[in-house]
């Protein structure tokens, strides 16, 4: 699921939400990333939508922690938030 903060310059600060399964159990993780123009709101969430699978990395000894890369999700249209674990 994505959703969007708009900023006052035309610009939207997207988010993304996504949930992972380790071991048979259930987290949830968002994303944050770089800021598209609001008048491309509909095509980014459209694409988003469009992606059957996102690709987590985890820290393994603390599963709660994750994080989102373009080089593992190349489909997301916009730049991620590369913050560590």
């Amino acid at each position: 699921m994505s959703r969007f903060g708009e900023n006052t310059d035309g610009h939207a600060s997207p988010d993304l939400v996504f949930s992972y399964e380790v071991n048979g159990e259930m987290f949830y993780g968002s994303a944050g990333g770089a800021a598209v123009e609001t008048k491309q709101i509909k095509r980014v969430t459209d694409a988003i939508n469009a992606i059957r699978v996102i690709h987590v990395r985890y820290d393994s000894s603390n599963p709660t922690s994750s994080c989102l890369l373009n080089q593992d999700n190349p489909d997301i249209p916009f730049e991620l938030d590369h913050t560590p674990y």
